[in-house]
């Protein structure tokens, strides 16, 4: 859409997010030549800038309308993103919270060479001006504190942020590395004088920030728990009202000069719509001065997240609306809302108040506002499922969300001892991980979440775990540990009222007096002959594998997490039935690989086979590898399956031998296409050769690319013939909705 806001440059905004199965808020993206401001930033708003083509440069603003999963889940990894990017500075502006929610992320969002600016205010039921710069003044609406009977009966109902205190054992406070929930002592960490000192230690514009010991952290590096807010958070939405530049007129200077005012600084003024005062008595205003020109144009976004926040909320009158944006013209409305708030009578009496010409054939819409909950984005085959373990892999890539692969995250149905269901494990939760869920399983994505047993993080890099918060605080309604806990005062992820139970990785090494005894609790939950075992594996900081194993099913699943080759992992996990393990890197990158804590796809391979693993699956690949990572080279005697994932492959573990027979059809068939890829290595990937597109000379119906060798252009009938090669009438590969 592109409304005039009154700049005189290209002005553009832009939906970024629109498919609820990532998010119930979308983001919108306004852009002039020299700067960009996102409002909201909800999971996985980072992989649809890459998708759309949307290049970070010049974002410099970040508006939230809460403090939220739904509208601020993405923040972490924008804001890392940015500063990967080499950008200085960005503005954070939002209702309160906005602080602490961000000093919740501040073992795992670091960065150093761009400052963050955080503008919080406390939200009233009066459009109040939140923000100005050169180009857009920006007002808030929202609900203030005159009524905080919803607010106190939400801190009864979730004690989420004591919870998890509540599960600990005996220990005084969290330190690097140990992972025991802190208990019965008061948090250091104010929540008035730190939190501005923990963001700016997180975000620092020069220096770095680090660990200086034990006893003396810096407030980045520290463990102990924030300090909950006085009073509890308003966490209804707030709306915005952004209003645009003037447009100019001209600038009639020998007019100037006859009221008085002197050619400079005060010039400058009255072209830009302000007063300036001539011997200190007479006000020269910009209309005397300057013809033409008007006040520009504004749109609104309306943030309303349930129908209980619709029924406290008081609905802005346009008239006001007009009033504060000094008569600029409202060209657009975005309804930023529930689905149930949309076809509210209430609502739609408050939306034919703005005419035609701001909501236009609004009314013919509201018949599709739920029709996304009625299909699975991707595509069901006929399959049918049989007894066996399934394998799906919802993210694939490493480091940072891509055009092809999301971060990390594998999900393993295994059917209970009657085979009438499946019961779920979730090995990672990297950030779009509910998105992917909801994706994959359609209608039956609640199912999934009400038989996910078990969720398995192997570390605290962010890639493996920004998804987590999102995915409780949905399935609440049908040091991680830190920050959830934390991230609970903001809002209820279930974490009190016994739907999730914590259990230490440390705790389940071989080597812990701790083990059995875990287990057994392990076991009342999920099943007595369930066994599991975590390996501390070589990455960066306390990393761990898993060995999961059902001694009477007889079946054995290893999962490597991010690793360096390790021969405890190898040794814990021998005859497995399936190796997932990671392969970041081709098998020419064994030096950076090590340097970064990978492992190369050679030495994934090779782990599988010291393993004697019945399968391998490879993923976790780099940003450099988008669609398809170099080719596997097996050189060996013993029958082993490999198989490259890909994001939503579903794939039973009796028919992996059958996957591995696609890849070449696969690989012909995605160079074939001519898929453009737009996706850059990233900022963490230093090879210079890295994003480059490979440039292509078309000749007859071959395409001869840089490299030299020659792609024939696929027919819809060659395209039809490979996908024959690529799912056979005998290949078991399940993709329904397996409700």
């Amino acid at each position: 859409m592109r409304p005039s806001i009154g700049a005189n440059s290209p002005v553009l905004i832009k939906p970024v997010l629109v498919d609820a199965s990532d998010s119930s808020s979308p983001s919108l993206l306004l852009s002039f030549d020299q700067s960009r401001y996102l409002f909201n930033c909800p999971e996985n708003t980072s992989r649809s800038f890459v998708q759309s083509r949307i290049p970070q440069k010049n974002l410099n603003s970040i508006f939230l309308s809460s403090c939220r999963s739904s509208h601020c889940a993405g923040a972490y990894g924008m804001l890392m993103g940015l500063a990967d990017g080499n950008k200085q500075s960005v503005r954070l502006i939002g209702p309160e919270g906005l602080r602490y929610m961000l000093a919740c992320g501040r073992l795992f969002t670091r960065r150093q060479g761009m400052s963050v600016h955080v503008n919080e205010f406390k939200p009233t039921s009066t459009l109040q001006q939140v923000f100005q710069d050169h180009l857009i003044r920006v007002y808030a609406l929202g609900n203030d504190r005159k009524d905080q009977t919803h607010l106190l009966m939400n801190r009864k109902r979730s004690p989420d942020s004591t919870a998890i205190s509540d599960l600990s054992h005996k220990r005084t406070k969290l330190e690097p590395g140990n992972s025991e929930p802190p208990t019965g002592v008061q948090p250091v960490l104010n929540s008035h004088d730190a939190l501005p000192e923990v963001i700016d230690d997180m975000f620092r514009a020069s220096g770095t920030s680090r660990p200086l010991g034990k006893k003396n952290t810096t407030p980045a590096y520290s463990y102990q728990r924030l300090q909950e807010p006085d009073e509890p958070l308003n966490t209804d939405p707030v709306s915005y009202l952004v209003i645009g530049p003037r447009l100019r007129g001209k600038f009639l200077p020998e007019k100037a000069k006859q009221l008085g005012v002197k050619p400079g600084p005060n010039f400058a003024k009255l072209v830009n719509g302000e007063s300036v005062q001539v011997n200190g008595e007479t006000v020269v205003t910009s209309d005397m001065c300057v013809q033409g020109g008007s006040a520009g144009s504004a749109f609104f976004i309306s943030s309303i997240g349930s129908m209980e926040q619709l029924g406290r909320t008081t609905l802005v009158d346009p008239a006001c609306i007009s009033r504060v944006s000094d008569g600029a013209n409202l060209c657009a409305v975005y309804h930023l809302v529930h689905e149930d708030v949309v076809l509210d009578e209430r609502y739609i009496q408050w939306i034919s108040k703005f005419g035609p010409e701001v909501t236009p054939g609004l009314a013919d819409e509201l018949k599709y506002v739920k029709s996304d909950n009625d299909r699975s984005v991707v595509p069901t085959g006929e399959a049918e499922l049989a007894d066996g373990i399934i394998v799906t892999t919802l993210g694939t890539g490493s480091a940072a969300p891509s055009k092809y692969r999301n971060v990390s995250s594998t999900l393993l149905h295994i059917p209970d001892g009657h085979g009438q269901k499946f019961n779920f494990v979730l090995l990672d939760a990297g950030e779009g991980t509910l998105g992917q869920i909801k994706r994959k399983f359609g209608l039956g994505w609640k199912d999934t979440l009400r038989n996910l047993k078990m969720i398995f993080i192997s570390h605290l890099h962010a890639d493996h775990h920004c998804g987590l918060a999102s995915l409780l605080a949905e399935r609440s309604q049908y040091g991680i540990y830190l920050y959830l806990s934390e991230k609970a005062v903001i809002e209820p992820l279930g974490l009190s009222i016994g739907r999730v139970q914590w259990f230490n990785s440390e705790h389940l090494l071989k080597s812990s007096d701790k083990r059995f005894a875990t287990i057994r609790r392990i076991q009342a939950l999920i099943s007595s002959e369930f066994e599991i075992e975590t390996i501390l594996v070589n990455h960066w900081g306390k990393c761990f594998g898993v060995c999961i194993e059902q001694k009477t099913e007889r079946w054995k699943i290893v999962f490597s997490g991010d690793t360096r080759p390790c021969q405890a992992l190898i040794d814990a996990g021998q005859h497995a039935d399936v190796l997932i393990h990671e392969a970041s890197l081709g098998p020419e990158e064994t030096e950076l690989a090590d340097t970064k804590g990978h492992s190369t796809i050679d030495q994934a391979i090779q782990a599988a086979l010291k393993m004697n693993a019945k399968n391998c699956v490879l993923n976790h690949f780099s940003g450099r590898y988008p669609k398809i990572p170099p080719s596997i080279n097996k050189s060996n005697d013993q029958e082993m399956n490999i198989v490259i994932s890909f994001d939503f492959m579903s794939c039973k573990v009796g028919a992996i031998r059958e996957l591995q027979k696609c890849i070449p059809a696969l690989e012909q068939m995605v160079e074939g296409l001519d898929i453009e890829d737009t996706t850059d290595a990233g900022p963490s990937d230093p090879s210079p050769e890295s994003g480059k597109k490979t440039k292509s000379k078309k000749k007859g119906g071959e395409q001869t690319c840089a490299q030299g060798s020659r792609v024939r252009k696929l027919s819809k009938e060659d395209v039809e013939s490979l996908t024959n090669q690529i799912v056979p009438e005998p290949l078991n590969i399940d993709s329904s909705d397996m409700e």
